[in-house]
């Protein structure tokens, strides 16, 4: 910890994909990097990692829906489970295949994108409050630091009890 503060020291502003360009030419002091991207910035060397996120913020995909949806047609929601679970399935046992598709629809090599894919749980979970809690902290990292503009309450996006 260098005791940088949000407030007072650091300029949050999103990254694109000319943010490790950035990085390396000084025009940006540090970068958050994940995926496909970091496999690169890490394979190319030069760089050094500050603090890894895992434990402030996970690197999990995250599926919404409409809640009418959700509510009146559980059986359309759980179809698209069932489908996510078979992609996962296939993408855990054809990471390079998986690498190609990813890097042909978002940029980046075959390579970093099989990297960045085999170290990815596949898997699709239930939400825990365990879950939610983690997802909490990640918002209120972000609208503290003004990646988003207002306060969220992850809770809110969970199915309504009965």
């Amino acid at each position: 910890d260098a005791g940088l503060s949000y407030a007072t020291d650091i300029t949050p502003v999103r990254g694109d994909s000319g943010s490790e360009e950035k990085l390396r030419s000084g025009e940006i002091a540090a970068w958050v990097a994940q995926g496909a991207e970091l496999a690169a910035a890490r394979r190319a060397g030069g760089l050094r990692t500050l603090i890894p996120t895992g434990e402030v913020i996970s690197d999990r995909s995250v599926f919404f829906t409409r809640r009418d949806l959700a509510e009146q047609r559980p059986e359309v929601v759980e179809a698209l489970v069932r489908a996510l679970r078979r992609a996962d399935e296939w993408a855990a046992a054809h990471p390079r295949e998986a690498a190609g598709t990813a890097a042909a629809d978002q940029g980046g090599t075959v390579d970093d994108w099989e990297t960045a894919l085999r170290a990815l749980p596949w898997t699709i979970e239930e939400v825990t409050e365990e879950f939610v809690a983690e997802q909490q902290r990640a918002a209120d990292v972000f609208h503290r630091t003004g990646f988003i503009d207002r306060a969220v309450t992850v809770a809110d996006a969970l199915p309504r009890k009965a």
